[in-house]
């Protein structure tokens, strides 16, 4: 949406990644995904200029890592998983 509220782009598809050969790899690939489509987000509603990322970001990409290990911390409590994440 722009300033007026008016709608610019509408979702058209969807990406879907299966369990590629071990999970970590899998959160790479979505993670890759993420931010890139966050970045086009964040471009096209004037945020970030065409050059700009969050990669590239401090501020932004410090809330992205923030919110990454707090789900990850979600994910092994429903797990009941051994690993530790500090």
């Amino acid at each position: 949406m722009n300033s007026k509220g008016e709608i610019l782009l509408e979702q058209s598809g969807v990406v879907r990644s299966n369990c590629i050969d071990c999970l970590d790899r899998t959160n790479v690939t979505q993670s890759f995904l993420a931010r890139k489509s966050l970045d086009s987000q964040l471009q096209k509603m004037g945020a970030l200029s065409s050059s700009e990322s969050i990669s590239i970001s401090d501020s932004i990409n410090d809330i992205f890592k923030k919110c990454k290990l707090i789900l990850m911390k979600i994910y092994c409590q429903q797990l009941d998983c051994s690993l530790h994440i500090l």
